[in-house]
């Protein structure tokens, strides 16, 4: 197994044994910089241009991360740009509402039910609550008459 990109552990007789990866040494050209990507050990050529630093992580020219569900970072030229993701402007039905998901960065249109005695009821559907009274789903909210 491996607890770090650069190292290699064995575990025999109890006994565990850890050895440094060994990595070669890449010969770049000219227009290349020697860079160790995010999460490896081995340092690769880049293409022409200075490899950038950015939190821990060391990044070729040219490339781009996410590093948030609503930001993207490039690499150009030794320097780091960061920019926030633009989300379109959403228009959402009369019985839908505007929802940002988990890991998701712009909201989305959603269909908010309703729950009736664990049962899940859609927007418009109507249902008995008892002989005397009817219930309609109403964009998530149980009205009852």
């Amino acid at each position: 197994w491996s607890p770090s990109p650069c190292s290699v552990c064995v575990c025999s007789a109890a006994s565990v044994s850890c050895s440094t990866r060994p990595c070669p040494q890449p010969t770049c050209s000219e227009d290349q910089s020697l860079f160790v990507p995010l999460g490896e050990c081995c340092p690769r050529c880049g293409s022409d241009g200075a490899s950038c630093s950015w939190q821990g992580g060391v990044y070729r020219d040219g490339e781009e991360w996410k590093p948030s569900s609503c930001s993207r970072c490039s690499c150009s030229s030794g320097k780091v740009q960061c920019w926030v993701v633009e989300c379109q402007q959403v228009a959402c039905r009369a019985h839908e509402n505007l929802v940002v998901q988990p890991g998701r960065c712009c909201p989305q249109c959603v269909s908010t039910p309703c729950l009736s005695a664990g049962q899940q009821q859609q927007h418009g559907e109507q249902w008995k609550k008892n002989a005397c009274s009817t219930c309609v789903c109403d964009k998530g909210q149980s009205k009852c008459h």
